[in-house]
């Protein structure tokens, strides 16, 4: 019933949106380092930098994951459902 090729995009779906995830995590982690040394340059990016990482990643990511929602071939209803879980 079930088609390798289908079952091989979920898993790839599946190891991208790990991916995203600790890419976003290491981005976090870094970004609030940063924010502890002491700035050499008082830039407006450098001050509003945790902001501005944060708030990329929760506009940026949903979109991604959308679109590798689509790769894995569920029912709308379903995907709906795997979306808001991740």
């Amino acid at each position: 019933m079930f088609s390798w090729r289908i079952i091989g995009l979920r898993v790839l779906v599946n190891f991208a949106v790990v991916a995203l995830l600790g890419a976003s995590a290491y981005a976090v982690v870094e970004v609030v380092k940063r924010s502890t040394e002491p700035a050499r340059d008082e830039n407006w990016w450098r001050q509003n930098e945790i902001t501005m990482v944060l708030t990329m990643i929760t506009f940026i990511y949903p979109i991604i994951f959308e679109v590798l929602g689509f790769f894995e071939g569920f029912h709308p209803r379903k995907q709906l459902r795997i979306q808001l879980a991740r």
